[in-house]
């Protein structure tokens, strides 16, 4: 079994393998682990994420919910949507059709999100 933060580092090499651009945006924010969190989260300078929660996924969804987290700054979530639940909600379900339309474009299987996302 992998630790967390094996699985956040094999994630964030697959997507720089295979997703330049969100690795560019990736590497200039610190993963931190921080069991405080539910599961994942970002304030544009680094993503903070539940080890527990992260234990419980493949390196695939790993890497999704990576990318899902940085696509937040990156599309301006932080200072357009308001820091609330229905901030949120917009910004995730934002983020999800971009990687919806993504995957269809590039064919990439490894971006799953977890399970409810």
């Amino acid at each position: 079994m992998s630790t967390a933060s094996e699985l956040v580092s094999n994630a964030t090499t697959q997507i720089i393998l295979d997703h330049p651009f969100f690795a560019t945006l990736l590497l200039h924010m610190p993963r931190i682990e921080d069991p405080s969190v539910e599961t994942a989260c970002t304030n544009g300078v680094s993503i903070k994420y539940n080890p527990k929660f992260i234990e419980s996924l493949t390196v695939e969804e790993v890497a999704g919910l990576l990318v899902h987290e940085v696509l937040h700054p990156a599309l301006g979530h932080l200072h357009r949507l308001p820091p609330n639940a229905h901030g949120n909600m917009a910004g995730d379900y934002a983020i999800n059709n971009f990687r919806d339309n993504y995957d269809d474009g590039v064919c990439c299987n490894n971006l799953r999100l977890p399970e409810g996302c």
